[in-house]
């Protein structure tokens, strides 16, 4: 936002697809400072989604001994390019015709090195750093094994057991720490009361 540089202001209306949210994400991961707290405030009465938000503690403390331990050391590139960079699929956010509106720069393919295993300096539980959409590989990983590993940890940061369903009701206004949580918007497909 041109007055508050330091919020990132993001859209988009119920009948718009989404590119953004697409895969369970930790908003910027791919900055070398990923934003502390994510806001959102729904207020289109036709949305039909809600966000699934998961406690990357949660997948931490659900890992045996020995991956964490493994884990432990490693760290991840992060990018903005699978999700940002101009495709077919998001060309409205780049030429005015969404919600939201990006401008293009070559900063969209560079990277950011971040531990996968991330201390919370608040409450020093420990925590996992990943999210599909913008974790590239795991560094001095071979790329076969850095995508095993990783599709791994996706599934399993992705069990119920670790996640909340945040119903997006107009007027909801959600909160969330961003170093420990992943977000996904999900269609629901019956109406609720």
């Amino acid at each position: 936002m041109p007055h508050n540089p330091e919020i990132i202001r993001m859209a988009k209306r119920a009948s718009e697809p989404d590119p953004l949210l697409s895969d369970a994400r930790t908003i910027g991961s791919f900055y070398a400072q990923p934003s502390k707290f994510v806001f959102a405030y729904c207020n289109d009465p036709s949305v039909n989604s809600d966000i699934i938000c998961n406690s990357m503690t949660e997948a931490w403390n659900g890992l045996s001994k020995p991956i964490q331990d493994f884990l432990e050391p490693l760290t991840a590139l992060h990018s903005a390019a699978s999700v940002y960079a101009p495709t077919q699929e998001n060309t409205d956010l780049y030429v005015g015709r969404g919600s939201s509106q990006l401008e293009y720069s070559d900063a969209v393919y560079q990277t950011s090195e971040h531990p996968i295993v991330h201390t919370h300096p608040d409450t020093g539980l420990r925590s996992l750093f990943i999210n599909q959409a913008h974790t590239l590989s795991m560094k001095g990983v071979g790329a076969i094994e850095s995508r095993a590993i990783l599709d791994f940890l996706w599934a399993h940061c992705a069990r119920p057991e670790f996640g909340c369903r945040i119903v997006c009701h107009p007027k909801t206004f959600m909160i969330w720490d961003n170093r420990v949580s992943t977000i996904m918007l999900t269609e629901y497909e019956e109406l609720r009361d």
